[in-house]
């Protein structure tokens, strides 16, 4: 790619899985990138010890943009407000749970956005059951395709690669559904149905480039 990817992370006080996520990327990925995180726990009230985490990553990583919300707005809001920064043409969108493994995801993924301009997201956690969330997944016309006649549609905010022209077509998300901390899935799937009734469809990349790190390590309270 001629112009940096930006990359778009959703936080909330979780650190050293925020860490591990950066340093996962930094030392995997070749591409120009650019990295916008948006922390959603509430500066008002995180404890010392995280401003001070904050910072120290700020001096390891100096050019990625961290924003430090000031009160919990939610996932949805906090993807809309990321979104302001987006300039590229496929942007990354990740939680600050996704180690990456390999970052030799690029070509094939926006290769499959370019050839199906109703494909609204490309995941980069690979095949295996746990990875997709057991949704069903298909192989036709040569790509992975998960199967529209369930639950998420195979729309994700997990690790995955999406287009800027997709989403300002119903931009801001946050017009369309709120987060609920108790049934955090509900915004999702909202997206995911509104993509769907378009005539969108999710793939997947058949090799692992990101593992989920965050199991037992919840947000939703």
């Amino acid at each position: 790619m001629n112009t940096p990817i930006d990359v778009i992370i959703t936080s909330y006080n979780r650190l050293e899985l925020l860490e591990k996520t950066l340093d996962s990327f930094h030392s995997n990925i070749k591409f120009d990138f650019n990295i916008h995180i948006y922390d959603d726990f509430g500066s008002s009230i995180l404890p010392k010890e995280s401003l001070d985490m904050f910072e120290n990553l700020k001096k390891k990583y100096p050019k990625i943009n961290i924003e430090l919300g000031a009160k919990r707005v939610g996932q949805v809001l906090a993807i809309d407000i990321l979104m302001k920064s987006v300039k590229s043409k496929y942007y990354i969108k990740l939680e600050e749970d996704w180690e990456c493994l390999n970052g030799g995801f690029l070509h094939d993924a926006t290769r499959i956005l370019d050839r199906n301009k109703n494909c609204i997201c490309v995941w980069l956690r690979g095949l295996d059951s746990k990875a997709v969330n057991n949704h069903p997944i298909k192989f036709e016309d040569n790509i992975w395709k998960f199967e529209t006649e369930y639950n998420w549609r195979g729309f994700s905010w997990g690790a995955s690669l999406h287009r800027l022209d997709d989403y300002k077509k119903i931009a801001p998300y946050c017009s369309h559904t709120y987060f609920n901390p108790r049934k955090a899935w509900e915004s999702e799937k909202k997206i995911g149905e509104l993509y769907y009734k378009m005539g969108y469809f999710a793939s997947t990349l058949d090799k692992k480039y990101f593992v989920h790190i965050g199991d037992g390590v919840g947000i939703r309270k």
